[in-house]
């Protein structure tokens, strides 16, 4: 049968610790993480996925409605889109977040281009020593898309 190159699931696939469609849905183990750092800006809500036309429990959505203005525009080698930030390096306005404290920008939705969701480095690293299935991070300085 042809999907139009799109490959069915297959029966015996297994569900990782992030999904990143439409939005963050992430796992217990990621979950146990998070909630505990109570961090601004976010919250988590209670989810299901759905695959295979079964459910599965034990997932929460990350809803991020922290916005922060971030990137340095002119300095930066991007095309920015409401879906997204394309292009080559970015480059953070550092002086926009001297002002900011750093409770209130841990995790945050860039503000030019609201599909980039930015986690500081403390947080990447809580989560990543878990080591979670089907979740990679970027940081700001290698950006290439």
């Amino acid at each position: 049968m042809n999907f139009g190159g799109i490959q069915p699931v297959p029966s015996n696939a297994e569900l990782t610790d992030y999904i990143g469609v439409p939005d963050s849905v992430v796992s217990k183990r990621i979950y146990d993480i998070l909630h505990p750092l109570n961090i601004h800006g976010i919250q988590l809500l209670p989810s299901a996925v759905y695959l295979n036309g079964e459910k599965y429990e034990g997932y929460w959505a990350i809803h991020i409605w922290n916005y922060i203005k971030c990137i340095d525009v002119e300095a930066s080698d991007v095309e920015i889109t409401m879906a997204g930030v394309y292009g080559g390096r970015i480059v953070i306005d550092a002086k926009r977040f001297e002002k900011i404290p750093l409770k209130e920008r841990l995790i945050f939705r860039s503000e030019e281009g609201e599909m980039l969701k930015i986690f500081h480095k403390t947080i990447v690293e809580k989560i990543l020593a878990v080591k979670p299935t089907g979740l990679v991070f970027t940081s700001l300085l290698d950006h290439r898309h």
